[in-house]
């Protein structure tokens, strides 16, 4: 069953600063020559492009290579630079929901991404802040079942992120390439990962203009911590500091399935206070069937990507 579980997953996700172009990619990796593939594109003024396939996600992958559906990722060098290209169908139109019947079409794209570092790495087994977890385990009773569930977790499940910028070329149907400078993320989770041990999680992915990075996740586990804050903030300086608090509840965001236009939440980061509110768009939120991994081709859950802005204000 472990074998089965096994992941290795690249994400990126990356935003122009000057329209509301933006790619998110993902490649996970699992046993036998499969993946889990996520792929939308908006390039502003001319349409949003999603894979065809979605949101269907299982794909087959090529042996030791982060390729499948057209897309390829290439490590160019370690914790500093990825080359992501893609050569293929895309389908053009309104992203599709699960109450879509608009189909689109396929036209053919072509792209090629590079991204470049521009963080430290946040390293979520080492670097998070320790009141978020302890809170998060107050909340439970602290039988020797759940010491033991939390401590297999820590062990199986691994997790690190950095910021960075992303220059990309893109062709579409064979117009003149457009050309693009986005600011973004490179996510690498890999162990074990059990879709199914999740109830929900959601999570905030922001960039400010004066170069302030931060990821706020709200997690809750069937088995575990029912709901546990987790994040960080990158400063303009390049210092980095584990969120220490958040007010942010899942019984407010999105409980019922529907996803609001404005959020508001507040979290602790490196001393600092920081009140953001959300505003997003209700035609940037594609989204993807959560895969099951056993003999069952129904899919056990549903994954938003949602495009916002956010404004905030910070406190010493």
């Amino acid at each position: 069953m472990a074998f089965i579980m096994a992941i290795d997953s690249s994400y990126f996700t990356a935003f122009t600063e000057v329209d509301k172009s933006f790619i998110i990619t993902r490649i996970a990796r699992r046993s036998g020559n499969r993946c889990e593939l996520w792929l939308f594109m908006r390039v502003d003024g001319v349409g949003d492009f999603e894979h065809p396939d979605h949101p269907v996600t299982m794909m087959s992958t090529k042996p030791n290579s982060w390729c499948a559906g057209d897309l390829t990722m290439l490590c160019v060098q370690p914790f500093q630079t990825w080359r992501i290209s893609f050569s293929g169908l895309l389908r053009k139109g309104p992203f599709r929901h699960s109450d879509s019947e608009d189909n689109g079409k396929n036209v053919h794209v072509r792209f090629t991404m590079l991204w470049t570092n521009a963080t430290d790495v946040f390293d979520f087994d080492y670097d998070f802040h320790p009141s978020t977890a302890a809170d998060a385990m107050a909340m439970e009773p602290l039988t020797k079942e759940f010491l033991g569930i939390v401590k297999k977790s820590k062990e199986e499940s691994f997790r690190y992120e950095q910021w960075g910028t992303l220059q990309a070329e893109v062709a579409i149907s064979g117009d003149e390439e457009r050309r693009m400078s986005m600011s973004g993320i490179r996510s690498h989770a890999y162990g074990l990962r059990n879709w199914s041990d999740f109830h929900r999680y959601v999570m905030f992915l922001i960039h400010f203009e004066d170069g302030t990075s931060i990821h706020l996740s709200i997690v809750s586990y069937h088995k575990s911590t029912r709901h546990f804050i987790v994040g960080y903030v990158f400063f303009p300086g390049g210092e980095k500091a584990g969120i220490e608090w958040s007010d942010a509840h899942l019984s407010s965001l999105a409980e019922d399935h529907g996803i609001k236009k404005n959020y508001q939440i507040k979290f602790m980061a490196g001393g600092q206070t920081f009140d953001v509110s959300a505003t997003s768009d209700p035609k940037s939120s594609p989204f993807v069937y959560t895969p099951s991994l056993s003999s069952s081709l129904k899919p056990i859950g549903i994954t938003h990507e949602c495009i916002a802005t956010f404004r905030t204000g910070i406190g010493g």
